[in-house]
């Protein structure tokens, strides 16, 4: 905590308080903050300056903390007192938290009263993460139950009302906390490499930490500050178009909130029977939407007290107009990029049935735009040029080509036809360089397929990789992931397996292209004819529906002191838990029977399932994240 002052004197009113504090803190610098750093967070200043400063003097601070990353030295017969090794209102690094632990301390800490744990018996090293935390005091008890709304309307589940009957203290916090011992009598407990992977949850906490205090804080200023332009209280115009002139009392919620309100505004025989809620316009464009409840009374106490009654809640008592009509407006006639290419059809020669049978999914890879097959291409083929040269020119394309179904084979070769290609076209064939998340994919779409629908996995494996990882792709196709992790993950080296001549050609392009060919070595064979073991960080398994016949090799390459698989596979929408399960137990039995000593004194844990996108109706792609470490 960052305790502004030794705490406010109880005989104190709230003004002589609330004014007192502000004049310590100041401009937010903390001049007179007893915390052992010394002043108040960088993250959450813009916040303590806002709440203390709030137009209608109703709250302000007397403790915070941004939220932390630490290492905690203490005696195993203390309850108070030790030393930080390491203290942090930001991310650490791997390389600070392996030299506190395994190789001696940074010492950016400091010692806390209470003892020397140096001196007592036993020493236990714990790595923390504390979320952020905050004290307030409200004027009465209406401001609490709006401060404790706008906590939980933001994600800090935590968070109450404390003090006794002439103060109200709000305490403020969420659930985000880590808290692992790693080190006891100077001897680290766990390895290097869980080392890491406990960094990384830190980090990540880190950053779920700052998302929940921007959320809280924009929370805070929607209710606590006035808006500068003059509210707009007045139904909308969608779906009410017009107002009879008269007027009505109602009660006026966030959207978010209107199942609860309303609900409590039945319990108080208060909501209008058979009256529709209306939608509100917000103040702002930014602000949340809002609805509308008629009252039949005028609640007791006013706003104060409906708000108080609601618990806490954000809701206004406004007087509105009385709707007349629940038109809604006009549709507009906006076209769609489908509805110009029936146009552009029609108008290059085919007759209007046959046009609008054109489909309404295609795909667009690089400059090409790809139509499945049927009776719409069939009817555009006896035409000729000129109906795809108007079709390419609606979708900015200089290249068409129809697909027909891909053949089931091992290496599934798609069936692609070019039909029609613009005298401006640079490419050869069905050749196409495709940019996505800053990636470069070479392919020829008449040999290789392209798949969309994995972006979001793409984006998480240069993410999680750790720079300086050698990485193994057992199925590394023309490189999906092949290239996030050298580009975006920083991967040292990364071997890629892979049998289709057309992919191989694909991914040595691929390489070239985003000048990153040093750095992979790709394997034109089975990986089950890979060489070598022991020598991977990261193990990548992307083949469906299962990948099962590469675990055993990913395995036997992974580092005896452990790493990470990546285990693709599909599985029932209801049953990934299960499945995640049942790959953990397959890699650990297959750890016991590699003969490794080292690799049958594997702990496997299943760290992350990520849902990547629907395979066929109720069933999942998915990406199950295994970590391999010693005991």
């Amino acid at each position: 905590f960052e305790m502004n002052k030794e705490g406010p004197r109880s005989e104190e009113k709230y003004t002589v308080r609330r004014a007192r504090v502000l004049r310590e803190i100041g401009d937010g610098e903390g001049r007179k903050d007893l915390s052992p750093k010394g002043s108040i967070d960088a993250p959450i200043a813009d916040l303590i300056r806002e709440i203390n400063t709030c137009p209608e003097e109703c709250v302000y601070t007397t403790s915070s903390c941004s939220g932390r990353i630490t290492l905690f030295t203490q005696a195993t017969s203390q309850r108070k007192g030790g030393h930080w090794d390491i203290c942090s209102h930001d991310k650490v690094t791997h390389e600070d938290v392996e030299k506190a632990i395994h190789g001696g301390s940074p010492g950016t800490g400091g010692s806390i009263e209470g003892g020397d744990s140096k001196k007592e018996g036993g020493r236990l090293m714990s790595m923390r993460f504390e979320p952020f935390i905050l004290c307030c005091e409200c004027r009465d008890m209406a401001t609490a139950y709006r401060l404790l709304g706008v906590a939980n309307r933001s994600g800090m589940r935590e968070s109450g009302i404390m003090g006794g009957p002439k103060r109200f203290l709000v305490g403020i916090r969420c659930s985000l906390r880590l808290e692992v011992p790693v080190k006891k009598d100077g001897k680290p407990l766990i390895d290097r490499s869980f080392t890491r992977f406990l960094v990384d949850q830190a980090n990540s906490k880190f950053d779920q930490n700052l998302v929940k205090i921007d959320a809280f804080r924009a929370a805070f200023k929607s209710e606590f500050y006035p808006n500068p332009n003059p509210p707009n209280l007045t139904p909308s115009a969608s779906p009410l178009q017009e107002s009879k002139g008269k007027r009505y009392q109602a009660v006026v919620c966030f959207r978010r909130d209107a199942k609860t309100v309303k609900d409590k505004l039945k319990s108080l025989s208060l909501l209008k029977p058979r009256t529709p809620s209306v939608p509100v316009l917000p103040e702002n464009p930014g602000d949340p939407p809002r609805l509308a409840f008629a009252v039949s009374r005028k609640p007791e106490g006013g706003e104060e007290g409906i708000r108080a009654a609601i618990g806490g809640m954000s809701v206004w008592l406004k007087e509105l107009d009385e709707p007349a009509s629940r038109k809604g407006p006009k549709k507009t006639n906006k076209q769609t990029p489908w509805d110009r290419m029936v146009q552009a059809a029609r108008k290059a020669g085919q007759g209007a049935e046959e046009a609008r049978r054109m489909p309404k999914k295609w795909h667009k890879i690089g400059d090409i735009a790809l139509f499945p097959s049927g009776d719409w291409t069939s009817s555009a083929r006896a035409i000729g040029a000129t109906v795809w040269s108007a079709v390419a020119s609606v979708l900015g394309v200089s290249r068409v080509a129809i697909q027909g179904e891909i053949k089931s084979e091992v290496m599934r070769r798609p069936r692609v036809e070019i039909v029609w290609r613009s005298p401006e076209a640079k490419e050869k064939g069905g050749w196409v360089t495709q940019n996505e998340g800053g990636v470069k994919y070479r392919l020829d779409v008449t040999r290789s397929m392209f798949c969309k629908g994995n972006g979001t996995e793409k984006k998480r494996v240069g993410q999680i990789c750790h720079p300086g990882d050698v990485v193994v792709d057992l199925y590394a196709g023309i490189g999906y992931f092949v290239l996030p992790y050298l580009i975006h993950g920083k991967a040292t080296h990364v071997h890629a397996c892979e049998i289709n001549p057309a992919s191989i050609e694909a991914l040595r392009q691929s390489l070239k292209s985003n000048g990153v060919e040093s750095r992979c070595t790709v394997h034109a064979k089975n990986n089950k004819d890979l060489a070598g073991k022991d020598f991977a960080d990261r193990v990548n398994l992307g083949l469906l529906p299962s990948s099962e016949g590469g675990w055993p090799i990913a395995v036997r390459v992974l580092k005896p002191e452990g790493g990470y698989l990546h285990v693709h596979g599909n599985c029932a929408d209801t049953d990934t838990k299960a499945y995640a399960e049942s790959v953990r137990e397959a890699i650990e039995r297959l750890a016991q029977a590699s003969g490794d000593p080292r690799k049958q004194d594997w702990n496997v844990n299943v760290t992350h399932i990520e849902k990547v996108k629907w395979y066929a109706p109720r069933v999942r792609h998915v990406v199950v994240d295994i970590h391999c470490h010693q005991k």
